[in-house]
């Protein structure tokens, strides 16, 4: 098949490759708006864990009770 290289042709070309770049648009938007409420999930989970180790605290899931004590004990 040969491109139409009339006016309309080429319009109508144009046009469906405008309406692909646009869709494309916006897949990848969505791509990046998800991709960012994840890397601002970690971000905060990272925040929770400097501080967590800042403060000595045990961490989340450990309980300090069934620790056997320091080798100094």
């Amino acid at each position: 098949m040969t491109p139409d290289t009339t006016p309309e042709g080429k319009l109508v070309d144009l046009e469906c490759r405008f309406a692909f770049l646009e869709q494309t648009l916006e897949t990848l938007d969505e791509v990046v708006r998800g991709q960012s409420m994840v890397i601002d999930r970690l971000v905060h989970k990272v925040d929770e864990l400097m501080n967590t180790v800042r403060e000595g605290r045990p961490g989340p899931g450990s309980d300090a009770s069934q620790e056997p004590p320091p080798p100094h004990h």
